[in-house]
């Protein structure tokens, strides 16, 4: 199978005892060891554009360039790599300038070699099933940081062709093979075929402004720092819950062999069992680490809710996200001032708990980068 793409139908028809979904998570698993084996640098949005300036020779102040310089370098070694989000995704979709666009998007190409983190959501569920997983004796697990990785093609998520006039087995085989076509894409091809299109995404303008309308009905209700953030990693648990009943599938079947009398109001009564069960046991930071999405998204919110001088905004929603996937899977994040002090308070210490160093400045991005590169 040395050819990407549609030519590994042939491949894929003399192998239809494999599914489709256990390929996927085959090819996800080996690039997840492959990128935990390089250093992973997160850039939000702000370094991705002064880059892309230095690039368009917009921007020529000298740590810029040098920065830029040492991420290539870096790469081109196969030390590092600066995957993105579909945080970043999105961000970058909202230029309408094409050649900046374009620009960006080269640039992406350039250094992230078609990495990309599963989304907020993805990586939540991903999550808290390792966790139930991991409370059983009779499943083998991946490593965490090897199950969140995907290609830029699929930054949106994985999809397939489905419900064709051909049989089970040639339909699997094209929707492997089409996978495989699309696992080799790089944004570069993405653009030509998306051009300025703008995607909807959700309104975090408005969504911040419920939401602080939400916590000024509740400020009396929270007395401390620590119940603000229960609340928050409770609420953040909450809309994961139901990957409780395939993970409860999965159980009943490894033990029994006997999926089609599986229950599924056990697997309701389960997910009100686990939400009391995470409740209690985030008071003795238990599950913490596992739980990174819903933690340090948590942390976030209730640091900034704390805080009665601040008030939530769809920049900070962005920037939240941002931080998920960066202090949660990378090594070194590039960010905004303002969010790099929020982590970094003494009551957080989130770049030392996860041992992900959190940076604003490009000649500190430059000393960073280049210990390594």
């Amino acid at each position: 199978m040395s050819e990407p793409g549609l030519s590994t139908i042939g491949y894929h028809r003399a192998h239809p005892e494999v599914t489709t979904d256990q390929y996927v998570h085959t090819q996800r698993i080996q690039l997840g060891r492959e990128v935990c084996a390089k250093r992973k640098i997160y850039l939000d949005t702000k370094f991705w554009i002064l880059l892309r300036d230095v690039l368009l020779r917009r921007n020529v102040q000298p740590e810029l360039v040098e920065l830029l310089s040492t991420l290539n370098h870096g790469v081109r070694a196969g030390t590092l790599l600066c995957p993105i989000s579909a945080t970043t995704f999105f961000e970058i979709y909202k230029q309408q300038d094409t050649e900046t666009r374009q620009a960006t998007v080269a640039l992406v190409d350039q250094l992230s070699l078609g990495v990309t983190i599963a989304d907020h959501f993805e990586r939540a569920r991903t999550e808290l099933s390792y966790l139930l997983n991991s409370f059983s004796g009779s499943f083998d697990l991946h490593d965490l940081d090897h199950l969140v990785w995907n290609k830029v093609s699929f930054v949106l998520g994985v999809s397939h062709p489905t419900d064709t006039p051909f049989s089970e087995d040639e339909e699997r085989a094209i929707q492997k093979a089409f996978f495989d076509h699309m696992w080799s894409l790089p944004m570069a091809t993405m653009e030509d075929h998306l051009g300025g299109k703008r995607f909807l995404s959700m309104d975090y303008d408005g969504l911040a402004e419920k939401l602080n309308a939400a916590n000024a009905a509740h400020a009396h209700e929270c007395r401390s720092f620590e119940q603000l953030y229960r609340n928050e990693f409770m609420g953040g648990i909450e809309t994961s819950a139901p990957v409780v009943e395939p993970v409860m599938e999965r159980w009943y079947a490894k033990v029994t062999g006997r999926q089609e009398y599986f229950d599924p109001s056990l697997a309701t009564q389960a997910e009100n069992t686990m939400l009391s069960i995470l409740s209690e046991a985030i008071k003795k930071n238990d599950f913490r680490s596992t739980l990174r999405t819903a933690h340090i998204g948590a942390l976030c919110h209730a640091s900034l809710r704390w805080d009665k001088k601040r008030k939530l905004d769809g920049n900070w929603l962005h920037d939240f996200h941002h931080a998920e996937a960066a202090v949660g899977y990378c090594d070194l994040f590039l960010t905004e001032k303002p969010l790099a002090v929020l982590l970094k308070q003494k009551h957080l210490k989130l770049d030392e708990v996860f041992s992900c160093e959190v940076i604003s400045s490009p000649p500190d991005a430059v000393r960073a980068v280049a210990k390594t590169a």
